[in-house]
């Protein structure tokens, strides 16, 4: 936990490597993860007769694995330099809600797990293909969702020293969006789905 850490180096290198991680795997699900999911879009399209963008879903959870870890890395710039034991209590559960769906999503799309799509999948046919799009577009949704969370928390929390430090995010991402079905809290930077008639962190009510 982010409250338990030493100020000084500890801290530092803690936040460090976290960057880190997320920067060496945004690269990796640019180009490895990307390269063996295409791979994997072209032998199905082969024996399964799949037309050209039919598969595209998959090309599509890549990308937004690869944003994902984008928007993770530039969380744990930010959190170095935030002072507002508040702010961290927002922070801090969205940031870790990303990164285990984040995880989650890659490994549905690792074509090198028999426990995953490689198991009796082709041999299946066209109905486990549509089962497990169903599952990758439903975790994309959600992974979007928890995303424009925090790119909300990091526009409306940032300040100047916060923002020199992770100047690079804006031009590495677009601007933040409300998904299509979505609210956004007037208390805080939580965004929700359309049925909820209440934040689950701040507690205020759906605008009308």
């Amino acid at each position: 936990p982010l409250s338990v850490l030493e100020v000084g180096g500890e801290r530092f290198e803690f936040f460090m490597e976290r960057f880190t991680i997320h920067q060496e795997g945004q690269d990796k699900a640019a180009s490895d993860w990307k390269a063996l999911v295409a791979q994997k879009m072209d032998k199905i399209r082969l024996e399964l007769g799949f037309g050209e963008s039919d598969l595209d879903f998959m090309d599509r959870g890549i990308k937004i694995v690869s944003d994902c870890r984008r928007c993770l890395k530039w969380t744990y710039a930010y959190s170095y330099m935030l002072k507002d034991p508040q702010k961290s209590e927002l922070l801090v559960p969205l940031q870790a809600k990303l990164e285990e769906q984040t995880e989650a999503l890659l490994s549905l799309l690792d074509p090198r797990d028999e426990g995953g799509y490689n198991s009796n999948f082709l041999s299946r046919g066209e109905f486990e293909v549509r089962n497990f799009q169903s599952r990758v577009e439903r975790m994309c949704s959600e992974l979007v969702l928890i995303e424009e969370q925090l790119k909300s928390f990091l526009e409306s929390g940032m300040d100047k020293s916060s923002e020199a430090m992770i100047g690079g995010a804006a031009a590495e991402g677009s601007s933040s969006r409300i998904p299509p079905g979505h609210w956004k809290c007037p208390g805080c930077p939580s965004v929700h789905r359309g049925n909820k008639r209440k934040c689950d962190v701040c507690g205020r009510w759906r605008p009308r």
